[in-house]
């Protein structure tokens, strides 16, 4: 039972980290190890899992369906060994993943392939296709041992769905396949669920389960997370089979008698994502398969290596690390963590915080993507590594070893930093050193010791792009390069043009077209050399690259993205160019690579919520557009989705300035995720938001930076806190979460009128202040609204201190109808967010119409009152003086719900919202306001002459002093045309010219306002072509 689980104390309270916007210099530790480039850079694109045969070649997976080979004198082989990625669905963490070289190869020459595949015939969706793991076996052809024998394929395991390892979302699916001493293969499996918003429980990927074993996973399996708890799922465990067969054996802790039972080849469960595992070199006399070493990717705290001899269970989705895991915790019934479980409880062997290293065991590391590495026996190194398990940690770009205790991991010791995205380490024999595959930097590397002195300098070279049109200017940096000893490194430059150049730093312009090598020659103190050497391609001129869509920068969770790219080229046809679409998950600090791909130019995705909450997550579109002269260009765009919590509790209208900054105190705690920075396209150097907690300023952590139009977005990790600051930006906007049960202010309680497509809500921000959240158009009677009741004769009147919202249409104010329903009686009065006042009439038949009756610039009073069946729209800029707007006539009933307001305008159907922010929310009955007075005559006379055609006048009988406003609005209430206000101080006609010249054949209405009053007077025009 769960119950046994020991769960060891630690430190509750921690203080944030402090992390930087812009990444910092390496950290500088002399360990003696370096890492030296076996491929360039680029050279085998998502280069995920890294063999080392007897005879000296190094076999590399490619995530797409490749097995590439590296001759022992480090010639990459044009023809890969085997491509099959046509039955390989690589989409995000799915993909080929894992090989096995037969422990007797090239004598026995058979490689064991794992990846994700859907073999099914239905429509596949983007992001959630219905998937399962599938182990196949392939042969060196007889005539050559570099090419696999395509005849050969055997699968081992997952003929189908039903006979698979689960994937029903695109993380967490296979990883790892390895054979034990007995000649046993082992296969690694994730949850097949993901780390969405609302973790998977069960029910929530349909599309992946199906009776039929061709079209889905078993229903049976439709669990979630649990799927790492059941016996009778290949989910989440770590799997021990027959590589002939795909039979569990006997001797495996839940064998049932039957071979082929899914129980029968478990051999650990409790596991969420075991990418990378290691089986311990067997000691003298040791049988059976060994022990393996697994490295579990944690979810929202906590990375694991885990100890497995055979029938554990370490505890996910119920435990996570060291902790008990609130989600799995929760969950309730059949699949509550408090009911029986297969399999010895068991701890991690050791675990790492992704944020405190004081908590990790062994203390003192932080991790972020654990990968399982390799128990290292070679001589290459010194003797205190015999026998230490090396490991790497994908997003943090770190390699440690660490001595393995009895009880658990000791001694972790730092081998390198900044090495690249290293999600495989293996041993080479020849050399008695380390190999890893970078799938970021898309090569093979090896892990080197510099020892007592003497070693070759090592030649690194980067350049500002590798093509260009005549006349590019080219930055070359060489300051990588490393001397193992520790001296000077020289170094010298060609270009492949005949010019030179000195220094680790050098730029150069090509002035003729072709292909040029650039290279860099370093030589050490000894007169030892190295060197590195790039393809400049130059061309006549290059493609210039149009993202089309997405044009939204926020998209809602789960909506589908269309990705559309055009490019242009002086020289080259367009049927030459060839497109490349690479999206990317940015999750907290490390990223998720190639989420989906296309080599089209148009493609379509579908927008996960990706992520823990608190969590940062977004994802960033890269096009890339090479012409036919092979000149390349890319543009990119970064997306985020809507969070449905989160909301601008804070608009940029209130924070205070601070020397260098901006910053906002909140009167009480308050968690907060994101700020806005208005006016900003592009991060200003020095740029730094810091959060305050018990009165004292700490730095975000993980903070994003994103550009979306004319406002730069930070997001970091969730803080609560007491307020926030930002250096270098003179305006602020913070988001976050209102509090949903403070009681409102100005009484009343929120609820959605009409249908919108998003909820709405009401809370109190962090000042106190009302914040409403609403979804719908106004037009199609639906928003949120805070409501009282108002018997008889009264009104409401509100104080709008700012409004956010994504379309001109959205906007914030106060509302009066007959009730909830969408075609009931009333008016809404809004601010909308571009400056606009508009009053919208809910009339008997059903329809909604807009009038713009004036405008706004900052916090502004609105107001809505009844004295009978006459309805008054007036508005104030101190909350005293009130002009009138606008006058209805309308037939209510005697109650009538009354109160703030805030509808999303027309993109309501794309499920977003607009926020408004409220104070001085009044609710009142008759004879609480005082009259607003029009005095004299206000009357159209007439419009002359109507029909018109070019010209036409309006005559006025102005019976009052002041201001007169006149325009025409089309059917539709938009202005189309405004005059020039007209100021009296006599009373008498008024002669008012219309500009109808300019507008189309049709109906509009004449419309005259007296400014200090807000009377309006209308009169319908038609103009006639």
């Amino acid at each position: 039972m769960y119950a046994a689980f020991r769960v060891r104390p630690i430190a509750f309270f921690l203080p944030l980290l402090a992390v930087s916007l812009l990444s910092g210099a390496a950290r500088a530790q002399e360990t003696g190890f370096y890492i030296e480039p076996i491929t360039p850079p680029g050279s085998i694109f998502d280069a995920v899992d890294v063999e080392v045969a007897a005879d000296g070649r190094i076999f590399v997976l490619m995530k797409g369906g490749w097995l590439r080979v590296v001759l022992p004198d480090g010639t990459l082989l044009d023809e890969p060994w085997l491509y099959f990625g046509g039955e390989v669905l690589n989409v995000a963490e799915r993909g080929l993943l894992g090989f096995a070289l037969h422990p007797d190869f090239p004598a026995t020459p058979d490689i064991y392939f794992v990846y994700t595949v859907d073999d099914s015939p239905l429509p596949q969706t983007p992001s959630y296709s219905r998937a399962y793991g599938r182990v196949t076996r392939y042969s060196a052809a007889p005539a050559d041992p570099n090419r696999a024998d395509l005849a050969s394929r055997h699968v081992v395991l997952g003929e189908n769905f039903h006979d698979g390892i689960p994937s029903c979302y695109n993380h967490h699916s296979i990883g790892t396949i390895a054979f034990g001493h007995d000649g046993s293969l082992f296969v690694g499996s994730g949850d097949g669920s993901g780390a969405p918003v609302q973790p998977d429980i069960g029910g929530q990927y349909d599309e992946c389960f199906s009776e039929n074993p061709d079209e889905g996973v078993h229903p049976d399996e439709d669990i979630g997370l649990f799927r790492s708890q059941s016996l009778e799922s290949l989910g989440g465990k770590i799997l021990r089979i027959d590589p002939e067969t795909g039979d569990g054996y006997p001797d495996n802790p839940f064998y049932t008698g039957d071979p082929a039972d899914t129980a029968s080849k478990v051999w650990a469960l409790g596991f969420r994502n075991p990418f990378r595992f290691t089986v311990v070199p067997a000691e003298p006399g040791e049988t059976g398969p060994g022990t393996l070493l697994i490295g579990d990717v944690g979810q929202a705290n906590w990375e694991e290596i885990n100890r497995s001899t055979g029938g554990e269970n370490f505890g996910w989705p119920c435990y996570e690390g060291p902790e008990e895991y609130a989600v799995g915790q929760s969950v309730t019934g059949p699949l509550a963590c408090s009911e029986p479980r297969a399999g010895v409880p068991t701890e991690p062997y050791a675990y790492f915080s992704h944020s405190y290293p004081e908590r990790s065991s062994p203390a003192g590391v932080t991790a972020y993507s654990v990968t399982g590495g390799v128990v290292y026996t070679g001589t290459a190194y010194p003797e205190a590594y015999q026998g230490a398990l090396f490991f790497a940690d994908y997003a943090n770009q770190w390699i440690r070893s660490a001595r393995l205790g009895a009880e658990g991991m000791e001694g972790v010791a730092f081998i390198g930093e900044d090495v690249g995205h290293i999600v495989d380490l293996t041993p080479e024999p020849a050399t008695g050193e380390l190999i890893g595959a970078d799938v970021i930097h898309n090569q093979i590397v090896r892990l080197r010791y510099a020892g007592s002195g003497g070693s070759p300098p090592v030649a690194r070279l980067t350049a500002s792009a590798r093509t260009g049109a005549v006349g590019t200017r080219f930055d070359f940096d060489a300051t990588a390069s490393l001397d193992p000893d520790g001296g000077d490194l020289a170094y010298q430059w060609t270009f492949g043009d005949g010019a030179t150049a000195e220094g680790p730093e050098v730029s150069h312009t090509y002035v003729a077209q072709g292909v040029f090598p650039a290279t860099v020659v370093v030589t050490d103190s000894d007169g030892q050399e190295s060197r590195a050497s790039l393809s400049i391609r130059i061309g006549g001129a290059l493609p210039v690259v149009t993202i089309e869509s997405p044009t939204a920068y926020v998209i809602p969770a789960n909506g589908r993205v269309r990705l559309q790219a055009s490019a242009t080229d002086p020289i080259d046809a367009a049927e030459t160019f060839a497109f490349e679409w690479a999206v990317d998950l940015l999750h907290n600090d490390h990223i998720h690579r190639r989420f989906f791909y296309t080599e089209e130019a148009v493609g379509e995705f579908i927008l996960d919520p990706h992520g823990g909450p608190g969590e940062t997550t977004h994802y960033r579109a890269t096009v890339t557009v090479t012409d036919g002269e092979g000149l390349v260009s890319s543009a990119s765009r970064t997306l985020r989705t809507v969070v449905p919590a989160e909301i601008d509790v804070v608009p940029a209208a209130l924070p205070m300035e601070i020397e260098d900054g901006v910053e906002v105190t909140f009167p009480r705690p308050f968690r907060v995720g994101r700020v806005g920075l208005p006016g900003l396209s592009e991060a200003p150097d020095g740029l730094a938001v810091e959060v305050r907690q018990d009165g004292a300023w700490a730095p975000v952590r993980f903070p994003s930076v994103l550009a979306e139009g004319d406002t730069l977005q930070v997001l970091f990790v969730e803080a609560e806190a007491d307020g926030v600051r930002v250096v270098g930006a003179d305006r602020l906007s913070v988001y976050g979460q209102v509090d949903p049960d403070a009681v409102l202010p100005g009484g009343g309680e929120g609820l959605d009128v009409g249908a919108p497509v998003a909820t709405g809500r009401a809370g109190v921000g962090v000042q106190g202040a009302l914040v409403v959240v609403g979804g719908g158009a106004v037009r199609d009677g639906a928003f949120h609204m805070v409501r009282q009741v108002v018997s008889g004769d009264g009104g409401v009147s509100a104080r709008v201190a700012a409004v956010t919202g994504t379309t001109p249409t959205a906007g914030a104010g106060v509302a009066m109808r007959a009730s909830t329903a969408s075609d009931a009686l009333g008016a809404t009065l809004l601010a909308e967010p571009d400056g606009i006042l508009a009053l919208w009439n809910h009339g008997a038949d059903g329809r909604s119409v807009r009038t713009e009756v004036g405008t706004w610039d900052g916090p502004t009073w609105l107001r809505l009152r009844r004295d009978e069946a006459r309805l008054a729209a007036e508005a104030s800029s101190d909350g005293e003086a009130w002009t009138r707007l606008d006058t209805r006539l309308l037939s209510l009933p005697t109650d009538l719900l009354a109160g703030p307001a805030v509808a999303a305008g027309d993109r309501d159907s794309l499920g977003l919202v607009a926020v408004g922010w409220f104070d001085d929310v009044a609710v009142t009955g008759a004879g609480q306001y005082p009259e607003v007075t029009p005095t004299g005559p206000f009357a159209i006379r007439g419009v002359y002459p109507n029909p018109s055609r070019e010209a036409a006048v309006l005559v006025l009988d102005a019976g009052r002093s002041g201001t007169y406003a006149v325009d025409l609005v089309d059917v539709l209430g938009r202005v189309v045309w405004r005059g020039a206000p007209v100021s009296m101080t006599e009373l008498r006609y008024l002669t008012l010219p219309l500009g109808v010249s300019g507008l189309g054949a049709g109906t509009y209405v004449a419309r005259v306002r007296h400014v200090e009053s807000g009377e309006t007077v209308t009169e319908v025009l038609t103009v006639a072509r």
